[in-house]
């Protein structure tokens, strides 16, 4: 994969994954940086190894063929934990949709958060790139229309002297 666009900054790239200021590419798939709103790393749970290995030793406790079974589960859930490495994702909110989606997995911790901090370097980037400015009170609006204004609503009754008053001092300091 290559970048063809010469202001786009590239802040990770391999052959699978691209993460720019702009983009976000994983597995042939495109993620607008501008649509992510929230990046993380996500891990497989091992939790359900750990309560098939206290069953299987509360298992082993009776006589039978129970404690033929609970120390099959034992030795399962002990191989699950040891022998099988963990995974890690790349997990991803976009402002269309409110849950994480898992874009990349992999068993190294280390990748996923090299492509994490991109990731976010990317949107911080992306944000004080595009940065929408904020509306501003302009001087030019007639200070005279706004106490006009509260005049009429003071005058409706929407408005008692005190709070009359206090919109006055703001408008004319």
């Amino acid at each position: 994969m290559e970048i063809n666009n010469e202001q786009e900054e590239v802040f990770y790239q391999d052959e699978k994954i691209i993460v720019s200021n702009s983009r976000f590419v994983v597995d042939k798939k495109t993620y607008s940086i501008r649509n992510i709103s929230s990046v993380k790393i996500g891990r497989s749970s091992r939790m359900l190894h750990f309560i098939l290995l206290f069953f299987g030793m509360w298992c082993c406790i009776p006589d039978g063929w129970i404690r033929i079974m609970g120390a099959v589960l034992v030795i399962g859930s002990i191989y699950q934990l040891v022998a099988i490495k963990r995974k890690y994702t790349v997990r991803i909110i976009t402002n269309s949709s409110e849950f994480f989606e898992d874009v990349f997995v992999s068993t190294d911790s280390i990748l996923v958060e090299k492509i994490v901090n991109a990731v976010n370097k990317a949107i911080v980037t992306n944000t004080t790139q595009y940065e929408i400015p904020r509306p501003t009170l302009s001087r030019n609006i007639s200070i005279s229309d706004e106490l006009q204004k509260l005049a009429d609503l003071k005058s409706k009754g929407l408005l008692t002297e005190k709070e009359f008053n206090a919109q006055k001092a703001k408008l004319l300091s």
